[in-house]
């Protein structure tokens, strides 16, 4: 049976906890790891940690896990910028985090809301609207604009697919070469 320990904390536990109980579905515990409690009782015999958001992996539990042999860090999040990385592979143990795909749709959704809120002058139009004056402000469109995407993972295609629908211009950069049909789908015009 695998034993697994969730570092999280906060008002931004729920909902991540709850759906890594939901995903194990009882098959294996997971039990919140305590702060105010001893490290070693919690880490004995334990297998995996999931760390939520990689900021909570203190070099007292990294060590903690390396003593006990722990086979997986899991980052519970798209980026490793609050994990020490380096510290964690020195120590031997096997790190992974959560993919671009994890976190792609709601943040391509969101640029592309900010986009639109801007074009729209959407603040001083609710004011317009509040005051009863028509017509103003005058606003833009996205369609003719160009969208520049400094990267061209799983987030930069999901805003290109979306930008693409608006009747944007797109150009990429990556530093991995872009496959000419990706480049195609997404309407890249510049890569």
């Amino acid at each position: 049976k695998v034993k697994i320990s969730f570092l999280g904390s906060g008002n931004l536990l729920h909902p991540w906890y709850d759906d890594v109980l939901k995903v194990a579905a009882g098959r294996w515990p997971i039990p919140l790891f305590d702060r105010s409690q001893p490290v070693a009782p919690q880490f004995e015999g334990l297998d995996v940690v999931i760390d939520q958001g990689g900021n909570h992996g203190t070099h007292e539990l990294i060590d903690a896990a390396c003593e006990v042999g722990v086979k997986l860090w899991q980052v519970l999040g798209t980026g490793l910028d609050h994990t020490d990385v380096t510290y964690i592979l020195e120590k031997g143990i096997p790190l992974a985090n959560t993919p671009g795909q994890f976190s792609s749709i709601a943040l391509a959704e969101h640029a592309l809301f900010l986009m639109l809120l801007f074009a729209k002058k959407f603040f001083d139009s609710q004011s317009s609207v509040r005051n009863q004056v028509l017509c103003e402000p005058m606003n833009e469109e996205l369609h003719g604009k160009t969208l520049g995407l400094l990267g061209f993972g799983a987030s930069g295609r999901e805003l290109a697919t979306r930008a693409k629908a608006s009747g944007m211009r797109i150009m990429a950069i990556d530093a991995v070469p872009i496959p000419e049909a990706v480049q195609e789908a997404c309407g890249l015009v510049f890569c």
